[in-house]
């Protein structure tokens, strides 16, 4: 929290913050590809039954 309060001339705190949102990103595609791998299996499973 203390990098938010930060000055911006310096630049720090925006860095800290593009490399936060970068691995918020990485953790994001990295929950979210099995789990679309997961639901892309059980719907191809549903409609190869049909």
């Amino acid at each position: 929290m203390s990098d938010l309060t930060t000055d911006n001339k310096s630049g720090e705190s925006e860095e800290s913050a593009k490399r936060r949102l970068r691995g918020l990103l990485l953790m994001g595609v990295y929950f979210a590809v099995p789990i679309a791998f997961y639901y892309y299996n059980l719907f191809s499973q549903h409609f190869a039954r049909n």
